[in-house]
């Protein structure tokens, strides 16, 4: 935000707008001209004669709950002929090529002028998924931008977007984007679980889990089968259990996430 208000040269991925309002940074020309009338010197009394038309306004984009997400993933997964283990994405990526067009380029130099980890974007018109390379090479973080950006595009929001970019704070899900319910934080969330679903199926991912957990004699003592706390003990089996999941299905760990910082 700040490069945005104080770099003449600056150009966003996602935002066309940056405002400096009287008490804060924004991207909402509502919210400006708020904080501008409550700053203004008026009675409350005239401010509150002052109309939001943003009141009246509904979402645009459609909400979907969480089974709707996974119930659409598991149809395209079954259309591809998933059968369990590493989902093929090139195979989805295909698919949507000959279908609509889709093109998908790889190891795209990050754009010099980006001040944020910007992992990937999709542009909708002409449909583009550009996956920029990394400081440090990471399958896993590549295959959730690819998904991530796919989810969007599957999802329909080029309906509401012209593009979109991908960065680290998407591996993280963000349960309050479905109350807060801009459509901006609506479609972020749906495309973060979608791509969730695609990568790791729950049927199949549960009962992987389940038999690892057998295998390795960890039981359920009323905490859940991966209990972490500082127990050494805890740590491993959550280490050696995460670790094998991570390499079956070819995903990673949120970036920064490590029990041992």
């Amino acid at each position: 935000m700040e490069a945005g208000l104080s770099d003449q040269n600056f150009q966003s991925l996602a935002f066309d707008l940056y405002l400096q309002s009287p008490v804060r940074e924004t991207n909402s020309l509502w919210d400006f001209f708020e904080d501008t009338a409550l700053d203004s010197g008026l009675t409350p009394a005239q401010v509150r004669k002052i109309s939001n038309p943003r009141s009246k306004l509904v979402n645009q984009v459609q909400f979907y709950e969480k089974n709707d997400l996974e119930s659409r993933s598991s149809e395209i997964l079954s259309e591809l002929g998933y059968a369990g283990g590493v989902v093929s994405l090139d195979d989805l990526r295909a698919r949507e090529a000959k279908r609509v067009g889709l093109s998908v380029n790889f190891h795209v130099p990050r754009p010099a002028d980006s001040l944020r980890p910007v992992l990937g974007c999709i542009q909708f018109d002409p449909l583009v998924i550009d996956v920029y390379e990394y400081d440090t090479p990471n399958a896993g973080r590549s295959r959730f931008t690819l998904a991530h950006e796919l989810a969007h595009h599957l999802l329909g929001h080029g309906k509401y977007l012209v593009r979109e970019s991908c960065d680290e704070s998407d591996f993280v899900l963000q349960r309050r984007a479905i109350i807060d319910g801009s459509d901006i934080a609506r479609m972020e969330f749906q495309a973060n679980y979608f791509a969730s679903s695609l990568l790791l199926p729950r049927i199949h991912f549960i009962e992987d889990f389940r038999r690892l957990a057998h295998d390795l004699g960890i039981v359920d003592k009323g905490y859940g089968h991966l209990y972490v706390d500082d127990q050494l003990c805890n740590v491993q089996n959550y280490e050696i259990v995460t670790g094998h999941l991570m390499g079956k299905y070819g995903v990673s760990r949120a970036p920064g996430f490590d029990l041992r910082s």
